[in-house]
């Protein structure tokens, strides 16, 4: 995997991949977020919003521990929703 938020030189700026790819799963960068492919906000799925290291973060680890994989990857600074088995988790960095 390659590295994320590489710098460009020439403008230092940020320089975002479009596409991550974390153990098969893909996620695009779109509206701010790194989005699952799989969403579909029309699917109607539940939704479970979670700031990182909160106590629900916790709980949804424990409870979903294959969650984990994916967690450890996205950037820590930015928001992510990830698909994983039948709902909708919102992921929100936490502020400091």
């Amino acid at each position: 995997m390659g590295k994320l938020g590489l710098r460009d030189n020439a403008t230092s700026e940020s320089v975002r991949p479009a596409e991550l790819k974390i153990f098969g799963k893909r996620f695009l960068w779109k509206d701010g977020a790194w989005t699952d492919k799989k969403f579909d906000p029309d699917k109607g799925l539940p939704v479970v919003a979670i700031i990182r290291a909160s106590n629900v973060y916790n709980e949804v680890l424990n409870k979903h521990a294959g969650l984990k994989r994916y967690l450890d990857v996205l950037p820590e600074t930015e928001r992510a929703i990830i698909v994983y088995e039948g709902t909708v988790y919102k992921l929100i960095p936490q502020q400091n």
